[in-house]
C-alpha cells in the first residue's frame, strides 16, 4: 500500500452563521474521511453546491473546519505555516485574478515563492525548476508571452505550470478545465493524470462537472451528492451501485449505465426500425432516438441506409409513404413532417 500523502479525519465543512437565532454554522459535509495517495488522479464529482470547491479550501488550509482533522503527510494541518504547507501542497483556483504584465516564465517562478530566501530572490536553480514545470505543463514554447495573450487553454496550463514549480507531492484543482473546450478539456485531464503517475508520484485531485472525463481519466472518483455524504470508489463502483445516478439524476433526467452518459427521457411514442451496418447506422439511430423515436427491429417505420457508387442514401418507408434523402438532416425533416413530432414531444 502506498503511503497516504494527504487524510481527511471525520472533516466536517461549511460556513460559521452569525445571524441571531441562527444555527452556528451552516454544514456543507459531514465526517468526511478520506486519503490522497501518490499515482492517483481523484475527480469530485457532485450537483452545484454540494462542496466540492469548499472540501478542496478545507484540504488545502484556506478554510478552517468546523470539526475533524486533515493531516499533511501525517501533521496536522493546523499546526503547519503557509509556507510549509505550500513545500508540500499546491493549488490552483478557477478565479480569474489580474495578473499585470506577468510573462508565463515569470508566472511560474512565482510557484519558487516557499523555497526562496528571504528577499524572495530566485537562485539558478528556481530558474532551472521553473523550466522543468513549463516543459511538464506544455508551455515552455510560451515562457516569454505575456499571461494578457493567451487563450484560456494557455492560460490554464501556465497556472498548472506555477503549481508545478513549488515541486509539489500534492496537487489540487478547483474546476480546471471550467472555461476550456472539449479538446482542451480532454487534453488537461489525461495531462493531470499523467503527472500523477510520472516520478515522484504525485496525488491530484480535482473538481470537475465533466462527468464524462471523470468516468474514462479518473482512478477514484469522491462523489459528493449533495446530501452532506461522501462517496469513495472507482468509477465503476460507483456506477454499478448506482450512487452516481443517485447523485446526479432527475425526474426526467437519467444515468445510462451501459452506455456512461446521461440522457433526457422523453415519451418513446412512435417505433423504427435501422437497416444498415456501420459508422452511418448507429448515428442514424441516434438521430431518430433524439427525435424521439423507440428504435428496434421489425417497427412499423423502416430507415434503410443505401450504398451506390461510394454514397450513401438513407430510404424512408412508412404508412405507405417511400422517400429517399441525401443526408441524415433531410431525413429528419422529412420525419418531422409526416409525424409531426414536435407536437408529439410536447403535447
Amino acid at each position: 500500500m502506498s503511503e497516504c500523502l494527504l487524510q481527511a479525519i471525520d472533516l466536517t465543512v461549511g460556513y460559521p452563521l452569525r445571524k441571531r437565532g441562527a444555527p452556528a454554522a451552516r454544514v456543507i459535509l459531514e465526517r468526511v474521511n478520506a486519503e490522497l495517495r501518490p499515482g492517483e488522479l481523484v475527480c469530485l464529482a457532485g450537483p452545484n453546491g454540494a462542496g466540492k470547491s469548499t472540501l478542496l479550501r478545507a484540504l488545502c488550509g484556506l478554510q478552517a473546519p468546523l470539526g475533524g482533522r486533515v493531516l499533511l503527510l501525517g501533521q496536522d494541518l493546523r499546526r503547519l505555516s503557509a509556507g510549509a504547507i505550500a513545500r508540500h501542497l499546491s493549488l490552483v483556483l478557477t478565479e480569474r485574478v489580474d495578473v499585470g504584465n506577468l510573462t508565463v516564465f515569470d508566472l511560474a517562478l512565482l510557484g519558487r515563492h516557499p523555497f526562496t530566501n528571504w528577499l524572495g530572490q530566485a537562485a539558478p536553480e528556481d530558474e532551472s525548476i521553473a523550466w522543468e514545470s513549463l516543459r511538464a505543463a506544455g508551455v515552455d514554447h510560451l515562457a516569454q508571452r505575456s499571461l494578457r495573450e493567451l487563450s484560456d487553454g494557455e492560460r490554464q496550463k501556465a497556472l498548472l505550470a506555477r503549481a508545478l514549480a513549488q515541486q509539489p507531492r500534492i496537487l489540487l484543482l478547483d474546476e480546471p478545465t471550467a472555461f476550456l473546450d472539449l479538446p482542451h478539456r480532454i487534453q488537461m485531464l489525461h495531462l493531470l493524470r499523467r503527472l500523477a503517475q510520472a516520478a515522484p508520484r504525485r496525488a491530484v485531485a480535482l473538481s470537475t462537472h465533466d462527468l464524462d472525463l471523470a468516468l474514462r481519466v479518473a482512478d477514484v472518483i469522491w462523489l459528493l451528492p449533495g446530501d452532506g455524504l461522501l462517496h469513495i470508489g472507482a468509477p465503476e463502483d460507483l456506477v454499478l451501485s448506482g450512487a452516481f445516478d443517485a447523485a446526479f439524476s432527475r425526474h426526467d433526467v437519467r444515468f445510462e449505465p451501459a452506455a456512461g452518459v446521461f440522457q433526457q427521457q422523453t415519451p418513446r411514442l412512435l417505433r423504427a426500425s435501422v437497416i444498415g451496418h456501420g459508422l452511418r447506422a448507429v448515428w442514424t439511430q441516434r438521430a431518430l432516438e433524439r427525435l424521439g423515436f423507440d428504435v428496434r427491429a421489425d417497427a412499423p417505420i423502416q430507415v434503410e441506409l443505401l450504398h451506390k457508387h461510394g454514397q450513401t442514401r438513407w430510404r424512408l418507408s412508412a404508412n405507405h409513404h417511400q422517400s429517399e434523402h441525401d443526408s441524415i438532416y433531410d431525413l429528419c425533416k422529412q420525419l418531422d413532417q409526416l409525424f409531426d413530432l414536435h407536437v408529439l414531444k410536447h403535447p
